[in-house]
């Protein structure tokens, strides 16, 4: 994985380094809420970092595409869903 420059924030491949600092951010209730129990890293889960003025302020998980006609969360033309 490589490193992501934004205007803003910077994103790179998380290491154990990265862990107490996203430990404490999920010890707030409202990260705890959405990440629950479990380990901050997992291993089958490539994780970046989400650094903001070189400080970890959060992270992003990712998960193998399974379907390679699936793009960003929309299904391409041709292929739609039945009716309900």
């Amino acid at each position: 994985m490589q490193t992501l420059q934004g205007a803003l924030v910077r994103l790179r491949p998380a290491t154990q380094d990265d862990v107490p600092a996203l430990s404490r951010i999920r010890a707030t209730p409202e990260v705890y809420e959405r990440w629950g129990p479990g380990d901050v890293l997992d291993a089958d889960t490539p994780t970046l970092v989400i650094l903001a003025e070189e400080r970890v302020v959060g992270s992003r998980g990712r998960q193998p595409r399974r379907d390679p006609l699936l793009h960003q969360g929309r299904l391409p033309p041709g292929r739609h869903h039945a009716p309900l």
